[in-house]
């Protein structure tokens, strides 16, 4: 079996895993007080990772809309 990642279904279920990602991380309460340390850990941990996607992602979509320009 020959797996190459230009095949473009990669690209799609990358967009795909990252989309649902991003979907379960806003869905996330934010921590109350009472909450658990691993709770708020898990919150801010969730959350740093998934902004520092978008903003990893982000740039890379944006700089090449820019070349086409």
């Amino acid at each position: 079996m020959n797996i190459s990642t230009n095949n473009p279904q990669f690209f799609w279920i990358g967009v795909g895993a990252l989309w649902i990602f991003s979907a379960a991380v806003s869905a996330m309460d934010a921590p109350r007080a009472d909450d658990s340390r691993f709770y708020r850990w898990l919150y801010r941990f969730t959350h740093l990772l998934a902004a520092n996607l978008d903003r990893a992602f982000g740039a890379t979509i944006n700089q090449q809309t820019t070349e086409k320009q």
